[in-house]
Formats: structure tokens, sequence, C-alpha cells
């Protein structure tokens, strides 16, 4: 395979993992709308890691090799999207430790996700 194609299938798992993440959102948010559930960081949190999750499964899936590699790349390229969107539409700045739980969170649900998707493809 050559490497060009291995470019698109991380923007795949990109896109995989920005789908993922809009419509959890969209379900969470008519939960909060419709039910006394309250909003919790926690939630945002779940829907970060799952997202993750699914790209970098995608992803390697269909690589079927180096899913460490590419489900991190997945993580951290998620992480900067979110990260830029954030500040483009934000007027005030994130906390350190708030940059560092959610780049965290990306490695390491994009590294499980990795790991997944190369055992389940074998």
């Amino acid at each position: 395979m050559a490497k060009s194609f291995k470019g698109v299938y991380i923007l795949r798992g990109l896109f995989v993992t920005i789908l993922t993440s809009f419509i959890a959102t969209l379900i969470m948010g008519l939960i909060y709308s419709f039910s006394p559930v309250l909003e919790s960081q926690i939630h945002t949190l779940g829907i970060l890691a799952l997202s993750v999750l699914f790209g970098s499964f995608y992803t390697t899936y269909n690589l079927g090799a180096k899913g460490l590699v590419y489900g991190l790349l997945v993580g951290l390229c998620f992480f900067l999207f979110t990260l830029l969107i954030y500040y483009f539409f934000s007027d005030s700045g994130s906390s350190l430790s708030i940059i560092i739980e959610r780049l965290l969170i990306c490695l390491i649900t994009g590294a499980f996700g990795g790991t997944m998707g190369v055992i389940c493809k074998k």
C-alpha cells in the first residue's frame, strides 16, 4: 500500500471521529432538553473519548497495521481540530489543565481504539 493512501485513512478516521462527536452531541442535547438529566463535564469527556475511539478503530481496522501509531495520530488530529474550533468561536481562553486533560483523553483512547482495530482485523 502506498504511503499516500495512509493519509487518506487518517483523514477518513478524523471524519468518522467528527461525525461521531456531532451525532453524540446532538443526542445528548436532546436528552438535556427533554429530560431532567443535568449537563456534566463527564458527559462531554465521554463523548470526546467515544468519538476518538470509533475514529481510531475505523482507521486502523482498514489499515490493518501500526494501530498504536495511527490511533495516536487520529486522536492528536481530533484534539487539534477541536482546539482550533474552540479558539475560533470562543472569546475566552481555556485553562492549561483542561487542555492537557483533553489531550490525554484523545491520545489514550486513540491508542486503545487503534490497537483494538488492528486486533479485530486479524
